[in-house]
């Protein structure tokens, strides 16, 4: 019965009935989660990357992109939002709820890591964009197009 329950979480919103039923629970918040930004599988695209929302993974042309779990949960985010500015504090508190140490200037970092990550794996078709006092933002345009903008606003 709790494999079924688990099953179902991917196609139906579900619901947890019962306490015994708490193996469900991370399930279920993945599948509300992406639901609530469009998404109903678990792996989002993002340009030429592919992050997968169960196994906590990124892969761009079927090669793994290895990432902390704090700059994994800033990607993630970001691509769930597509395109739009996510604030300073929803990814603190969201992306980097997990670190003791989650702040300001540790998602600076981690955006900076993340940046010079996506630049080692060579041309890719995503960046992520500073909004001064807002937040950041990840755009997936093609390759060329992106020489054209730049990171900074």
């Amino acid at each position: 019965a709790q494999r079924d329950a688990l099953a179902n979480v991917g196609g139906a919103w579900g619901s947890l009935s019962r306490p015994n039923e708490a193996p469900a629970l991370p399930a279920l918040v993945r599948a509300v989660i992406r639901r609530r930004h469009g998404h109903a599988h678990d792996v989002v695209r993002a340009g030429d990357l592919a992050i997968d929302l169960r196994r906590f993974r990124v892969n761009r042309h079927m090669k793994a992109m290895p990432l902390l779990r704090s700059e994994y949960g800033v990607l993630a985010t970001l691509a769930l939002h597509d395109g739009r500015v996510v604030t300073y504090e929803r990814l603190v508190l969201g992306a980097l709820a997990a670190s003791p140490l989650a702040s300001l200037p540790l998602l600076k970092t981690t955006v900076h890591t993340l940046r010079r990550k996506l630049r080692a794996i060579g041309e890719t078709s995503v960046e992520i964009h500073t909004w001064q006092r807002q937040g950041y933002s990840l755009s997936a345009g093609s390759p060329s197009r992106r020489a054209k903008h730049s990171t900074g606003r």
